[in-house]
């Protein structure tokens, strides 16, 4: 799963906390609707299985940073492990 500028200012997303899916959480680090302390607060509760990424310099549109977001979202689906069945 990739989330994309959480807006945390105006939904409680607690529930992301309990989300045991592979998930990629990307944010501007200057997103007027996802304020950097309540996601780290969040970020803090989420399991090993999800990944925060900030881009610096980047509001709530990606902009400027949007060109990272491919590469960021390829290498973390690329990177995901699964265990192998017994055969």
């Amino acid at each position: 799963m990739v989330g994309l500028g959480i807006p945390l200012s105006f939904h409680d997303f607690d529930y992301l906390a309990e989300n045991p899916k592979p998930t990629l959480y990307i944010i501007g680090a200057l997103d007027e609707y996802c304020p950097r302390e309540k996601m780290d607060s969040l970020a803090r509760r989420f399991p090993p299985t999800s990944k925060l990424v900030w881009i610096e310099g980047a509001d709530h549109f990606f902009n400027p940073g949007i060109e990272q977001l491919p590469g960021l979202i390829t290498r973390f689906f690329r990177d995901l492990q699964f265990p192998r069945s017994a055969e």
